[in-house]
């Protein structure tokens, strides 16, 4: 997951989605901050993870779309400046 809520506030659906789907559901949390230097450092957990289908409980696809063009125009000004 990536953004300000932590493993508590996921405790709840997280529960519910590991009952429907029938198997445990291992979290993983990251900050915006966290996540963008992930990507940026092309670490292999964070690839392996976007490039499988995923399962969203809170947010969506374009969630991570939006993070990763954050990270990206980041980058940009970064090198410019």
């Amino acid at each position: 997951m990536v953004g300000k809520l932590g493993l508590r506030d996921l405790a709840a659906p997280l529960r519910d989605t590991a009952m429907r789907l029938g198997r445990e559901v291992n979290p993983v949390v990251f900050s915006e901050a966290e996540f963008a230097e992930r990507l940026k450092a092309k670490k292999h957990f964070l690839r392996s993870v976007l490039d499988k289908p995923r399962l969203f409980v809170v947010g969506t696809e374009a969630d991570v779309r939006r993070a990763a063009q954050r990270e990206a125009s980041r980058g940009r000004t970064h090198r410019s400046g």
